[in-house]
């Protein structure tokens, strides 16, 4: 398990020394397509890291954000949204692998990132 890290404004591993910005936690906020606002903070940056080391930029997250190639709601227990990109190509379709961002939605326009990963099919609910 990695060290407690210093707050606001410390050096993250992965990523360049930058001020914290809004509530001194938040790493980036990223505007999705259809105009809602999602904060990656700190904690969940070194929760990617520590579970998920396939998840290796902060830059990465911020691309499926900014351009997911899907984007599913999920209701149950709570207003979710799963974002989506294509990692990589397989010979096969269904060996391809995903980038799969989990938000969790704190009002009608804005949420933040809970978690990151690798994933070879997009979860479908309905």
């Amino acid at each position: 398990m990695r060290p407690k890290r210093e707050p606001a404004g410390s050096k993250v591993p992965g990523l360049p020394q930058q001020p914290s910005v809004g509530n001194g936690h938040t790493l980036a906020k990223v505007t999705d397509p259809k105009g809602f606002v999602v904060v990656v903070d700190i904690e969940t940056w070194e929760h990617i890291q520590d579970r998920h080391p396939e998840i290796r930029s902060l830059a990465a997250v911020k691309a499926v954000l900014a351009k997911p190639q899907l984007i599913r709601r999920y209701d149950h227990g709570g207003h979710i949204r799963l974002y989506y990109r294509l990692a990589r190509r397989r010979l096969t379709r269904s060996d391809d692998l995903y980038v799969a961002v989990v938000v969790g939605e704190d009002d009608s326009m804005a949420g933040s990132v809970r978690t990151a990963y690798l994933w070879r099919k997009m979860k479908s609910y309905g």
